[in-house]
């Protein structure tokens, strides 16, 4: 039967105090990764007002261009987007909308995946949380479930979001009533009669601006999801150009105004033109900017409240007839893609921007030749990218994944050689070391430095890090270290300098950046490339493919497969996987014949890789692998 809605709202204040007391360290240093990024924020139902408010945070706290979107719609062009991240809100995570667009979001392999949801452990969670990219940040609220309308968990998400975007709690009000004292309503009516009518009329006009939208979004949902009115929204200029013409034709309509402090100008100047015989109602907050959904949202909910009341209808449990059932539970999104080969192309032309014909057809043969080739090929040795490949970038300081481990060694134990590249040093030398057991050492082969040392990982000696700072390296550090220490973090080493961002910075901008500097100041010797999450500066000799010479070197004639994951220019795994026998866990150029990713949809970084060892076949003296189909 549901809750009622009068009891719902009884429970809104210790709602608001618990979102504001809920830590969301975790949440916000998620969001902090969003800002060089577009975003596609998306929700169902009542959660598609919070995404809204997320859209419109994102837009103006990043100044990226930002979208409040529902699950059907965002599924006709996620899958197309390049450099965007993805937002998903819900109450409960189990949904059959918000399942389906999860399940959407991971295969379009947006740069980063974020899930909010007001239920811990949900389905939704282990759908993003089983992504690379994804994270998702759940709780549970004391209140327990909503009734048929969101309430409780929509203040709840709602706070949570202007809190990770921006707003300190000292910078909310410090508890719901507080918020409503910041409200104040004017009406065309004086009456108790008229105001009866106001709630009566079958038609209401809904106008907001820029910061009050995402509450004119709710209480559109509300009224409408509870039959209680029939709702049109628009914003206050949209308004005036023609949408004023459905009062002229429909006078039992009533209008409601919803406005922030910045916005209660246009919103008075608006109203005041309407005919007198139309019944409004202004609702406005002292409160600026999109703090003000606080104070307008908890109005939105006594709106609803009232014409509950006047409907004799309780917008908690109106009533859910067999057909809205039957509707719900409608599966409208397809199975996720498992054709490695559409995937794969997939992959090549969003990275291309193409989509001719001609186009599709040159990386349909090139996916041919690529896939027979490696099918084909007899390998006796693998090389592999660390960060982003071997481990993900949320373990990267943490032990080897146990799977991982044991898809290594067991090519390892077989005999064949390993070599691990990558920008670290010890740190990697011990992970490796706590990873593989001790007879295998001699078999694997370690770059450091993006290939600036190399050394068997029996070799406890390397990488040695006493030894003096090469005058290139010195120089373009003395350039660096002129930037804003605020905003760039250095760590110099004899074979490599390492930055990262202190500031919200896509790590291509940051590469521009160190290379601007390092080019003004005239340093030669050097070059600048990037991983996932920071760029380095290592001498013009340092290269992967020292580590590739090495395992030549210690078994001639040997074939070896080379695996990373970020190949494209200015990646640090550009040079190695530029050879013949290379496939990619993650981005891809549009080059046909450039390297490949052929994992499955949705599966990046080290769960591309440990796919990848999955189809591996070990003969005698060799392996092979073979994927998707040639």
């Amino acid at each position: 039967m549901g809750k009622s809605y009068k009891s719902e709202l009884s429970q809104l204040p210790a709602t608001y105090d618990y979102a504001l007391a809920l830590d969301i360290t975790a949440l916000k240093m998620e969001i902090h990764k969003l800002a060089p990024f577009p975003l596609i924020a998306i929700g169902s139902g009542g959660s598609q007002s919070t995404a809204a408010l997320v859209a419109d945070l994102h837009q103006s706290e990043f100044g990226q261009a930002s979208k409040g979107e529902t699950p059907l719609i965002a599924s006709d062009y996620l899958g197309k987007l390049k450099s965007s991240a993805v937002f998903l809100v819900s109450a409960s995570g189990n949904n059959p909308d918000i399942l389906g667009i999860g399940r959407v979001a991971v295969e379009s392999e947006p740069r980063s995946l974020i899930a909010l949801c007001a239920t811990k452990k949900s389905a939704l969670s282990r759908v993003v949380n089983g992504f690379s990219r994804g994270f998702c940040f759940d709780f549970d609220l004391p209140t327990g479930k909503d009734g048929f309308l969101a309430t409780n968990s929509l203040l709840a998400l709602g706070i949570v979001v202007l809190r990770a975007y921006r707003y300190k709690t000292n910078e909310l009000p410090q508890s719901l009533p507080e918020a409503l004292q910041t409200i104040h309503t004017h009406s065309s009516w004086n009456s108790t009669g008229v105001e009866h009518s106001f709630f009566e009329q079958p038609h209401l006009v809904a106008l907001h601006g820029a910061q009050s939208r995402s509450a004119a979004f709710d209480l559109e949902s509300k009224l409408i999801e509870a039959g209680l009115v029939s709702v049109q929204l628009s914003d206050y200029r949209n308004f005036s150009h023609g949408r004023h013409h459905w009062l002229a034709k429909n006078p039992n309509s009533a209008v409601v105004a919803l406005a922030s402090e910045q916005e209660v100008e246009l919103a008075e100047r608006t109203i005041a033109l309407l005919p007198q015989s139309i019944p409004t109602l202004l609702v406005k907050t002292t409160l600026r900017g999109v703090a003000s959904w606080v104070a307008l949202q908890t109005a939105v909910f006594d709106i609803v409240r009232k014409y509950g009341e006047s409907k004799n209808i309780d917008p908690g449990r109106p009533g859910v007839p067999e057909f809205g059932r039957r509707i719900y539970h409608l599966n409208a999104f397809k199975a996720l893609n498992r054709n490695i080969k559409c995937t794969a192309i997939k992959r090549k032309m969003k990275a291309g921007s193409q989509n001719d014909p001609d186009y599709r057809q040159k990386l349909d043969r090139a996916y041919t030749s690529a896939s027979k080739g490696l099918a084909n090929a007899r390998f006796h040795g693998l090389i592999l990218d660390y960060d982003g490949t071997i481990c993900d970038h949320v373990d990267r300081f943490s032990a080897i994944r146990q799977s991982t481990v044991e898809a290594l060694t067991r090519l390892t134990k077989a005999g064949f050689l390993l070599g691990v590249a990558t920008g670290r040093g010890k740190s990697v030398r011990k992970a490796l070391q706590d990873a593989i057991a001790k007879p295998d050492w001699t078999r694997v082969w370690v770059g450091y430095y993006n290939g600036g040392v190399v050394a068997r990982l029996d070799d406890a000696s390397q990488p040695n890090t006493d030894r003096s700072v090469p005058a290139e390296l010195r120089g373009a550090a003395g350039a660096l270290k002129k930037i804003d220490s605020h905003e760039l973090e250095l760590s110099i080493r004899p074979d490599q300098i390492t930055i990262e961002a202190r500031i919200p910075l896509d790590v291509r901008e940051l590469w521009s950046r160190v290379v601007q500097t390092v080019e003004e100041a005239g340093i030669t010797g050097v070059k600048v490339v990037t991983s996932s999450r920071s760029v380095d500066v290592i001498p013009i000799a340092s290269t992967k493919l020292s580590l590739l010479r090495a395992l030549d070197n210690a078994r001639p004639n040997a074939l070896f497969l080379c695996i990373g994951d970020r190949p494209c220019w200015p990646g640090n795994d550009a040079q190695l996987l530029s050879q013949d026998f290379s496939l990619s866990v993650d981005e891809v150029d549009g080059n046909p014949a450039s390297v490949w990713n052929l994992a499955p949809a949705g599966i990046l970084g080290s769960a591309a890789l440990r796919y990848y060892l999955g189809q591996v076949r070990i003969g005698a003296s060799y392996f092979k692998i073979r994927l998707g189909s040639p």
